[in-house]
């Protein structure tokens, strides 16, 4: 499995939402909808999650991309994850 960066788990969770695993929150529209199990940090439930959140915990979860990964698989989703795009350095004269 290839290293994801940020930019990389920002985009997998953005195939989830387009593609149904995940949903969006309708009250919160940079949310996505998250179920948790209890645990020391949470109780068992629904949780309105901002995506880019999401994605800096996810950067760490290497099960957790695996997980997402093969879910879109046994989906049948084909997607690419593409590198952080490169800008030319800006110029003073630019602006």
């Amino acid at each position: 499995m290839e290293e994801l960066n940020l930019y990389k788990c920002i985009q997998l969770l953005e195939i989830c939402v387009k593609n149904g695993p995940l949903q969006t929150d309708p009250l919160r529209s940079h949310n996505v909808l998250v179920y948790f199990l209890e645990d020391e940090e949470h109780k068992e439930g629904w949780y309105s999650i901002n995506l880019i959140s999401l994605a800096e915990d996810l950067l760490d979860d290497k099960e957790g991309q695996e997980t997402i990964m093969r879910e879109l698989f046994e989906r049948g989703i084909e997607y690419t994850l593409c590198d952080v795009p490169k800008f030319p350095p800006f110029r003073a004269e630019d602006f």
